[in-house]
């Protein structure tokens, strides 16, 4: 069982490789492929899209707009969101390309993840890209759960069992990603695909790009028969099946 600070950290964090197991044990073992190992929980797939590929979606992005994006509103009203300095990035229209980005999804979900964590997916969020300009950062979070400070208490506010992130571009600099918990900070790549379970034990953080613009495809998957926080999914996600 973890134990969590005042403020939702790891109370002993960084966690070391010989708790790996207390803390994350129901996940299968890290895996990057190729190389390499990782906490529980963590799925790396390097040149899971290629260059190529990569780069036809980010010319298209550079030519669209972008929306800037927010968090959830309060604790007991998550269907809404605010602008806050705890996120600086833009949704960047994908217009024609939203089908093609279903696709990139549907098939990580129901291919690459599935099989990995020995599970059925129920239905996967609409992808989304976003973009990351200089100064831009997502301070640390939870893709499934708000950690309520009167309660010191993680509570799942959204039905996400596994995120995705899908790195497109190179060439700028900061944007790591970071996992406080375990002590882990990873540099995007291009074509680089990241998974892992979307609860507290997970918080992690966009860390500020410092020059140049960041681009990355994201997504958030629930599982057949997990416990649900809402009476729907969302009106734009599609089911898996």
């Amino acid at each position: 069982m973890i134990a969590y600070d005042d403020s939702g950290y790891a109370a002993r964090r960084p966690i070391r490789p010989d708790q790996w197991t207390d803390v994350a044990g129901d996940m299968p073992p890290g895996l990057v492929v190729a190389t390499g190992s990782m906490p529980p929980g963590f799925l790396l797939v390097q040149n899971y899209l290629p260059a190529s590929a990569c780069d036809q979606i980010v010319a298209e992005c550079e030519r669209r707009p972008g929306v800037k994006q927010g968090v959830a509103a309060g604790e007991a009203d998550t269907s809404s969101v605010m602008r806050s300095s705890m996120r600086m990035s833009e949704a960047v229209d994908p217009g024609e390309m939203q089908g093609d980005l279903y696709g990139l999804a549907r098939q990580a979900f129901r291919q690459t993840l599935a099989g990995h964590y020995g599970v059925q997916f129920d239905w996967f969020e609409r992808p989304e890209i976003l973009r990351y300009d200089a100064g831009g950062e997502y301070k640390p979070h939870a893709d499934a759960e708000n950690w309520f400070a009167a309660e010191k208490a993680w509570k799942r506010v959204l039905d996400r069992d596994f995120s995705i992130l899908l790195y497109l571009n190179e060439g700028f600099a900061g944007g790591e990603i970071a996992f406080p918990n375990f002590g882990l900070k990873l540099s995007p790549r291009k074509g680089l695909l990241i998974a892992f379970p979307s609860d507290a034990r997970y918080l992690h953080a966009a860390l500020p790009v410092t020059a140049g613009r960041r681009y990355a495809l994201v997504s958030w998957a629930a599982v057949k028969g997990s416990p649900r926080a809402l009476p729907a999914p969302p009106a734009d996600a599609e089911r898996i099946g």
